[in-house]
């Protein structure tokens, strides 16, 4: 039987973070906190009477404060923390036959601290189920 499942939520969020660059060999790494707006949607959608399933994934981060603000003041990136965050991500599985299962999932993010111009993940996996019950 087909199924469809949507979700939203907003809400505050407070986020932590390491900055790899911000010490040296010997120091730990940098921890950043921020918080700010959140808002995720969930949409889920089964067909093919079970056999496959659809699924997306939207993340929308809007930050309004960053523990490091005060410590960017005057450099390039000072506002970079500002930016609004995006993760979509979205997975499609598919039962090939009863025991084979093929899933592919993509993610596209973009967060302007860590690459101006976004990032974009792939993956095809197949494996094998087996339902006990």
């Amino acid at each position: 039987t087909e199924q469809t499942e949507f979700v939203s939520r907003l809400g505050y969020g407070v986020r932590q973070d390491y900055d790899a660059a911000g010490g040296t060999e010997f120091e730990r790494p940098k921890t950043i906190h921020d918080s700010g707006l959140d808002w995720t949607t969930d949409f889920a959608h089964t067909f093919n009477s079970g056999n496959a399933k659809y699924v997306t994934k939207l993340r929308v981060f809007q930050a309004v404060t960053n523990s490091e603000a005060d410590n960017l003041k005057g450099l390039e990136n000072e506002n970079y923390w500002k930016a609004t965050d995006l993760a979509w991500e979205q997975t499609l599985s598919a039962a090939v036959t009863k025991l084979i299962q093929l899933t592919l999932f993509t993610e596209l993010l973009y967060d302007k601290e860590t690459d101006k111009r976004g990032r974009f993940w792939e993956t095809i996996g197949l494996g094998v189920t087996y339902k006990l019950f």
